[in-house]
This record gives structure tokens, sequence and C-alpha cells, in this order.
């Protein structure tokens, strides 16, 4: 029995149900990332997102991005 996983769209999850996560950037204290067509600022060596599709591309990256917590 194969299990499937369930694609969902950042657009498809309620913002109030969304959780905003902390990164700390371990190479620049300021950048800007893009991503599908969206720019997200990198401020003092960290970032703030309740994105789902930047969380998932920072954690894929935990040479340059550490998560630090959740708000």
């Amino acid at each position: 029995m194969s299990k499937k996983t369930q694609i969902v769209a950042a657009a498809d999850i309620p913002e109030a149900s969304r959780k905003r996560e902390r990164f700390l950037d371990r190479k620049f204290k300021s950048r800007v990332l893009l991503l599908n067509g969206a720019q997200f600022l990198v401020e003092r060596g960290q970032i703030v997102t309740d994105d789902p599709a930047l969380i998932a591309w920072l954690l894929a990256r935990p040479n340059d991005f550490e998560r630090i917590g959740a708000e």
C-alpha cells in the first residue's frame, strides 16, 4: 500500500494558520532572495517568513541558513 503526498500551495493555506519561522543567515548580514518571482529580504543576518515554499528552500540549505525559532 503506497502513501500519497498531497502538495498544498501557499495560497491554499489560510494566513491565520501559518507559523512565522525565523532563520539565521550564516553567510550574509543582508541580501535579497528571489524565489518563484517573489523577493525576500535578509536583514541583520536573519529572515522571518510564513511562506511554506521559502521555508522549504531555507531548510534545504543548512550550510547557509539555520532555523532559530517560530513566532
